[in-house]
């Protein structure tokens, strides 16, 4: 991509509410989109409203550069299949590449779709950053009973409580551990909500109370899963916790509140995580230190 004059085109990979919201948003801003999905069914409505445009060769032989976000740089509701509501814009993300010494050319081409992102040394920063695993695990551990007896809470204002605040400050600690023996300074949870949302009250309870209530909260449109069978615990203790404990017993750092969490969450869900997580030997990794491990992150397996 060198510039919106040249009809550049930007794949989507997933058409849930964030994957439909995105796509509206670079549509408006010219660029021409691509919006893929494993579970066709999402894409039927989708395609009433565009013209497919099928591509002669399927093969990809280009030199593509790999990058992440630590977020989602939106936050909105889904009213229909085809209709996103926006709620607000995020202040601060990160977008890292893979390996690390091709930031530089990613960044140049993404601050142009977003502005607001900075550019990190490398996916350690944008990994250890991201909140799902921190916020979404421990709410729905804490809250197992109300999940399962079909009380619909409210998931942040009502759902964090002064217990569920300190379990999210005791693994929170960790993940900053962990993180800064890699060499990466990521920010912490209240850092991090002020940063994003430009919000900070005096703790954790209060400032999750107003990301919800407020007009322009992120979370008013947070729904509570049905049972713990949801994607808060099956993709965020897998791609989240168990690689984040996987790393900080790499880096010799312990994470006794992370794994303890992960513990009771398999107990309770009758699942072994571990055999479907991403594990340091599923990334490549296996049998690193920290140090060679943060040398991947910067200039790839080489």
């Amino acid at each position: 991509m060198t510039g919106r004059d040249t009809a550049q085109t930007v794949a989507i990979i997933g058409a849930g509410i964030g994957g439909i919201y995105l796509a509206a948003e670079l549509g408006i801003a010219g660029y021409k989109l691509r919006l893929h999905d494993v579970d066709d069914a999402r894409l039927s409505d989708i395609r009433a409203l565009i013209v497919r445009r099928a591509l002669d060769d399927a093969g990809c032989h280009a030199d593509v550069a790999v990058a992440e976000m630590d977020n989602y740089p939106y936050s909105c509701r889904r009213l229909s299949p085809t209709r996103i509501r926006p709620i607000v814009a995020k202040r601060w993300l990160q977008i890292a590449a893979f390996p690390g010494n091709r930031i530089a050319s990613v960044h140049q081409r993404l601050s142009r779709l977003f502005p607001q992102a900075v550019a990190s040394p490398n996916v350690l920063y944008t990994g250890f950053t991201n909140a799902n695993a921190m916020l979404h695990v421990a709410n729905c551990v804490a809250n197992a009973a109300r999940i399962e007896s079909g009380d619909s809470y409210r998931f942040y204002a009502e759902g964090v409580t002064p217990a569920v605040a300190r379990l999210y400050q005791a693994i929170n600690r960790e993940r900053v551990a962990v993180a800064a023996a890699f060499g990466a300074a990521v920010p912490t949870l209240e850092d991090w909500f002020d940063r994003v949302y430009g919000v900070r009250e005096a703790n954790l309870v209060e400032t999750c109370r107003r990301l919800t209530y407020n007009s322009d909260g992120p979370y008013q449109a947070t729904g509570t899963p049905s049972s713990l069978e949801h994607k808060f615990i099956t993709e965020d203790v897998p791609a989240g916790l168990i690689p984040m404990s996987a790393l900080g017993a790499a880096a010799g750092v312990p994470t006794p509140a992370i794994d303890a969490l992960v513990a009771v969450v398999q107990s309770m869900t009758g699942k072994d995580f571990a055999a479907e997580a991403r594990t340091l030997a599923r990334l490549g990794l296996s049998g690193m230190s920290a140090t060679e491990i943060r040398r991947v992150m910067d200039e790839g397996f080489g």
